[in-house]
């Protein structure tokens, strides 16, 4: 067994497959959600139900109700923030196969797995077009409608691929230097394949 780091992969090499641990990088928008969802939650938990419960007059469901929503979607929001801030990219590279998909704490999830001889078109995934670009136009007797976008992302996917006539995307946030090795990697074991 050989084990390779770089700064954003852990490649180590068994006999027969490759297993690669892609480190996560974050968006700063979801740090920003996790850090007002953990906020929200203490706020309403700590702060305001004690005092609704203190000048609570009647005898009626209403709190009740309200508290039960709030743990109900309050609970969701942190847990589904703390998931995403958790999960952690992986790549395993066998003689037949091309896996990759999610785990956390060691638990897989989200697993996608390709035949490696229908693979083809194996190449660096264009970087996300900063600014604002016309998206769609509709145009009509009574209204003109323009949709504009930006992609604003810091972490997207890194390699692209064909499988089967559909585009496949993954590796999130390697550099170029570090997608072209996982690339490399990739490629020897397709061209074995196919030979």
């Amino acid at each position: 067994m050989q084990t390779n780091h770089t700064k954003n992969l852990n490649i180590t090499e068994n006999r027969d497959s490759i297993h690669i641990k892609i480190r996560k990088k974050y968006e700063l928008a979801l740090l920003a959600f996790f850090a007002f969802a953990f906020v929200f939650f203490y706020v309403v938990l700590f702060v305001l139900l004690p005092i609704a419960r203190e000048n609570q007059e009647s005898e009626s469901n209403t709190l009740l109700i309200v508290e039960v929503l709030f743990y109900f979607v309050g609970s969701i929001m942190l847990v589904g923030a703390f998931v995403e801030v958790l999960k952690r990219e992986w790549v395993i590279v066998d003689s037949s196969f091309l896996l990759f998909g999610s785990n956390i704490f060691g638990f897989r999830f989200s697993e996608k797995r390709y035949l490696l001889k229908e693979i083809s078109s194996l190449k660096l995934a264009n970087p996300p077009l900063r600014g604002w670009r016309k998206v769609e136009t509709y145009e009509d007797a009574w209204q003109k409608k323009v949709n504009y976008s930006n992609d604003f992302r810091k972490v997207y996917p890194t390699i692209h691929f064909q499988y089967n006539g559909n585009d496949v995307s993954f590796a999130n946030g390697l550099s170029p230097d570090e997608a072209k090795l996982l690339i490399e990697i990739i490629e020897k074991y397709t061209k074995s394949q196919q030979s």
